[in-house]
Formats: C-alpha cells, sequence, structure tokens
C-alpha cells in the first residue's frame, strides 16, 4: 500500500516547481498475508481488497487536498498582487510576508493534519496486526482442529481394525475347539477300542492260561504214570509181558496224546502268530495314534500361545483405548481454553471496533467519502468477524458431534471386546477341560501299553515254556543252533512269499541277535544273497525285525542301507554275509527261524 508522507525537511513536504516536495511511504500490503486470509474462503480476496483502499483512498485524497489548497492560494495571491491591484515594491513585500505567514499557518496546518493521519495510520495498522494476530491464532485452532479431528478417524479406523482382528481371531479359536472336540471324540473311539482289545487280550491270557495248567496236570500224571510202573516192573518180572502189552498201548495212547498235544500245540501256535500279527498291526496303530496325540498336543499348545498373545494384544488395546480418552478430554479442555480465548478476542474487537468508530467520527468531518468508506470497513470487519466466529462456531458443533461419535464408537468397542473377551475365557475353560480329558485318555493309553507290555512278556514267556514242552530237537532238514531251529530253502521267492512260506512251516524269518547267531547264519546261506526277517516297510529309515524288536547289532555292508530308487525295504544277507537293503520283490533263498 502506498500513502504520501510528508518530509520532515520540507516545510510543505511537497514538491512541485517552485521546490514543495512530498515522498512516497512504502507500506507492505503482505502478499502473504493475503493469501493466508484468502486462502479456503475464510476472508475473499474482494474483502480484502475493500480493507486496504480506504486508508489508501484517504492518504491519496488529503495529498490532493493540499495540493489544490496550496495551489489556490498562492495563485489568488498572486493574481490579486499582480494582475487584480498592481502594488508597490512595498506593498508587493507586504503582500509577500503576508502570504507566507499564510503560507506558514497552512504549512502548520498541514504539518497538524498530518500527525493526524500518521497516528490514525499507526491506529490502522496496529489494528490490522492485530486482526492478523486473530486471524493466525483462529488459523492456528483450525489446523489444531483439524489434526485432532485426523488423529480421532485415524484411532477409529485402528479400533475398527483391531475389533476384525479380534473376530477373526475369535472365529479361528471356535473353529480350533470344534477341531479339539472332533479330535476329542476321536481319542475316546479309540480308547473303547483300546479297551476291547485289552478285554480280547485278556480273554485270550486266560485260555493260554488254563491250557498251560492242562498241560502241567497231564505232564504230572504222566511223570506219576511212568513211576507207577517202574515200581510194577521191579516188583513184578513174571507179568513183563503182559505189563508190556501194556505198556505199549500206553505207549501208543500217549504217541496219540502227543500227537494230538502237538497239533493242538501247533494249532496254538498259529493263533498266536495271528495274535501276535494282530498285536504288531495294534502296535503300529498305537504308535500312529502316538504320534497323532502328540501333533495334537504342538496344535493345542500352539493356541495357547496364540491365545496368550491375542490376550496381550488385547491389553494394550485397552490401554490404548484409555489413553486416546484422556487425549480427548484433554482436546475437549483445549477447546474450551480456546473459546474463552476467542471471547477475549471478540471483546478485543469491540474495542477496536470503538475506536474504529471514534476514527470514523472524525474522518466524517474530513471528507463524506471517507466517512462512506470507513462505514464500508467497519460493516466488512464485521460480516468477517461474523464468518470467522460462525466458522469457529461450526468448528466446535463438528469437533463435539465427532468426539460424541467416537465416545459412542469407543463405547461399542468396548462393549464388543468384553464379550470378546467371555468368549475368550470360555474356550480357555473349554482348553483346559479338553487338555483334562486327553491327560486322562494319556494316562488311560498308558496304562494299556503298560498292560499290553505286561501281556507281550507273558505271551513271550508261554512261547518258551512251548518251544520247551515241543520236540527237544529239530525237525529233518532243520539245523540246530542254541535254542533255535533254522531251515535254509532250495527255491528263491521274494520278501514277502519266502516268509509266508515260513509261517507255514510254523516259523519266521531268522532274527539276528548276536555274532555267533550271525556266522552260523552265514555258513547255511553259503555266499548266496539270502532273505532274513528285517524290514523298514512300517517306517522308512526305522529298520525292525519281523517279530517286533528294534535292530540293536547291525551288520550293513559299507554305504548301506541307501534305499536305492526309495523302495529297498527289506533286508538280505549278501555274499560275504554283510547286509544290504532290497527291492522285497527281488528273488532269493531265505532262511527260517523257530
Amino acid at each position: 500500500m502506498k500513502v504520501w508522507r510528508l518530509r520532515d525537511d520540507n516545510p510543505l513536504g511537497l514538491e512541485f516547481k517552485d521546490g514543495f516536495r512530498m515522498d512516497q511511504m512504502e507500506i507492505d500490503d503482505s502478499v502473504y498475508m493475503k493469501k493466508n486470509i484468502t486462502m479456503e474462503g475464510l476472508v475473499t480476496s474482494v474483502d480484502l481488497q475493500r480493507r486496504k483502499s480506504p486508508s489508501r483512498c484517504v492518504s491519496v485524497c488529503l495529498g490532493l487536498l493540499c495540493s489544490v489548497l496550496l495551489a489556490g492560494n498562492v495563485g489568488q495571491i498572486v493574481y490579486y498582487n499582480i494582475f487584480s491591484h498592481p502594488l508597490s515594491s512595498d506593498q508587493m513585500q507586504a503582500a509577500l510576508s503576508t502570504g507566507a505567514d499564510q503560507l506558514q499557518s497552512s504549512t502548520e496546518a498541514l504539518t497538524a493534519e498530518r500527525k493526524q493521519l500518521e497516528a490514525r495510520l499507526s491506529n490502522l495498522t496496529t489494528e490490522q496486526d492485530q486482526l492478523q494476530q486473530s486471524y493466525n491464532t483462529l488459523r492456528q485452532e483450525q489446523v489444531e482442529l483439524q489434526k485432532s479431528n485426523d488423529d480421532l478417524q485415524r484411532d477409529k479406523a485402528e479400533l475398527q481394525s483391531n475389533f476384525s482382528s479380534v473376530t477373526i481371531d475369535r472365529d479361528e479359536l471356535q473353529i480350533r475347539y470344534t477341531n479339539v472336540t472332533l479330535s476329542k471324540n476321536q481319542l475316546q473311539n479309540r480308547h473303547n477300542s483300546l479297551r476291547t482289545d485289552k478285554e480280547a487280550l485278556k480273554n485270550g491270557y486266560d485260555a493260554l492260561k488254563r491250557e498251560q495248567e492242562q498241560l502241567q496236570t497231564n505232564y504230572s500224571s504222566l511223570e506219576t504214570d511212568r513211576e507207577e510202573l517202574e515200581k510194577k516192573s521191579d516188583k513184578v518180572r513174571v507179568d513183563l509181558t503182559k505189563e508190556r502189552d501194556q505198556l505199549q498201548q500206553s505207549y501208543n495212547t500217549l504217541r496219540q496224546e502227543r500227537d494230538q498235544l502237538q497239533t493242538n500245540m501247533q494249532r496254538n501256535y498259529d493263533n498266536l502268530q495271528r495274535e501276535k500279527n494282530e498285536l504288531q498291526t495294534k502296535f503300529t496303530t498305537m504308535r500312529t495314534n502316538r504320534d497323532e496325540l502328540q501333533r495334537s498336543y504342538s496344535s493345542l499348545r500352539s493356541e495357547k500361545d496364540q491365545l496368550q498373545v491375542s490376550h496381550r494384544n488385547l491389553t494394550a488395546g485397552e490401554s490404548q483405548l484409555q489413553s486416546r480418552f484422556n487425549v480427548l478430554r484433554a482436546d475437549k479442555e483445549a477447546l474450551q481454553t480456546r473459546y474463552n480465548t476467542v471471547q477475549r478476542e471478540k471483546e478485543q474487537l469491540r474495542t477496536d471496533y470503538s475506536s474504529l468508530t471514534t476514527a470514523k467520527d472524525q474522518l466524517e468531518k474530513k471528507s463524506d467519502k471517507v466517512r462512506v468508506d470507513l462505514t464500508k470497513e467497519k460493516d466488512q470487519l464485521q460480516q468477517s468477524y461474523n464468518t470467522l466466529r460462525q466458522e469457529k462456531v461450526q468448528l466446535q458443533t463438528n469437533m463435539q458431534r465427532n468426539y460424541d461419535n467416537l465416545q459412542r464408537e469407543k463405547n461399542e468397542l468396548q462393549t464388543k471386546f468384553t464379550t470378546m473377551r467371555t468368549n475368550r475365557d470360555e474356550l480357555q475353560r473349554s482348553y483346559s477341560s479338553l487338555r483334562s480329558e486327553k491327560d486322562q485318555l494319556q494316562t488311560s493309553k498308558e496304562a494299556l501299553q503298560t498292560r499290553y507290555n505286561t501281556l507281550q512278556r507273558e505271551k513271550e514267556q508261554l512261547k518258551q515254556t512251548i518251544n520247551t514242552l515241543n520236540a527237544q530237537s529239530c525237525e529233518t532238514g532243520w539245523k540246530k543252533f542254541g535254542d533255535s531251529c533254522y531251515y535254509v530253502s532250495t527255491g528263491k521267492r521274494s520278501w514277502s512269499l519266502s516268509r509266508n512260506d515260513c509261517t507255514n512251516r510254523g516259523a519266521d524269518l531268522a532274527v539276528i541277535n548276536s555274532r555267533s547267531e550271525w556266522d552260523f547264519l552265514k555258513g547255511l546261506s553259503s555266499g548266496a544273497n539270502t532273505w532274513i526277517g528285517l524290514t523298514d516297510s512300517v517306517r522308512e529309515g526305522t529298520w525292525m525285525w519281523v517279530d517286533g524288536t528294534p535292530v540293536t547289532t547291525t551288520y550293513w555292508a559299507d554305504g548301506q542301507p541307501n534305499n536305492f530308487g526309495w523302495y529297498q525295504d527289506c533286508g538280505q544277507m549278501g555274499e560275504r554275509g554283510e547286509w544290504n537293503d532290497k527291492l522285497c520283490s527281488a528273488q532269493n533263498i531265505y532262511i527260517c527261524e523257530k
């Protein structure tokens, strides 16, 4: 904004042909302030231009008025003295002195008016600065309110995402609870089947026990009869022939009974073999069940960890909600403080308005046009103030509405959080009950396993007793070593057919338990590839004997077993007796053991 400034070194402060001089005084319009004030429609460009025009017009008009008055006075004096009343030099000197005095008085009056105008300009500049500060304060409040609104919106979105994640976690926990319930039912069914198998094994054990007692009774009776026959043979040699016939008949009877016992024992042995195979299958099933239980335990443990993490996340979310509530309360107090500040600014603006009214009255004495301009400026300032006040009230209303909405959403989220915590506690209790039921089933399984091992040992003892009661020497074609008999086949078969043939002979593929037995079997094989009772078909890489016992002593060849072709699941002895894994369909001779 440009106004005319009167120079102090020039009495008139103007510059004409006669030496009068008046300089321009630059007042920055503050383009940045204009940009900020007109930003986002708070104050239009037209209103800002109108605000600046009155002071500019006043300065220009006063400068022109002073120039016209001086020019008129000088012209009037010149015209009066020269053209209308030609005077002498004295008169001319007196007239010039009078004109100089008038000019001096006019200069003093103009100087006083200049000071008044400068004072008014200072007042207007001060008012402008106050209005600028008020506008900056309101602008900062608007920015802060906008930031608070953005923060509240982000908090709302974050709470919504947390609620969605908690809902997803609840659904996952519900699905896992259903899976655990199904696993519990499966474990219950397996427990029932194991109980049935236990009862069947108990019945078989009782039957074997009764057969053992019957055999023991028969053996005792035979021993008693033999002793009585020996006594009778010593006492009565005369009846030797009769006794011999009777003994022959008794011998025939005993032989028939022995054959019958042999047949019964063979049948019982086959039954025991089948039961052993069934027990082996059940043992494999139980091992599989154990692995499944282990996996279920791992999954339950991971679910427990996930529940713990979800609990910690929910606790952290609750803390965040509390801190956000405190922040909102602080924002409310800050808004109240800002409202009080705006109220004080309103009173300050009223005071400024009064001062502007006084300045308007003074300017109305000078010029009606200036008074109209000041009136317009006052109306525009009042309208701008009302606009700013309405915007402030609207912002406060919007903030209160957003705060109420966020408060309601917070209450809803708190309710949902409480519901989720209740559901989590119920799931936790269900998980604990399922865990206890799983532990009970595990205890029952271990008890059944112990019972099964006991029955297995008793079965082996019975088998040893039966073998002891059986013929003391091996059958024709069998070779004896230690307590076992061994048979070497003449033809070649696959591993499965070889085992079936051994089973039909009342035996099974050979099991090597010592180095002396291995050396003996090497001699029987005569350097040919020979099947033995070694396989990892149940579990790849875990080699077991056909009787279910693990392999403790091994005689593998270098680089074996290598599972070449992924299907070498059966064990054989090579030409030098070292073990080698081979395809089960390969054709080899085999060694049976009983």
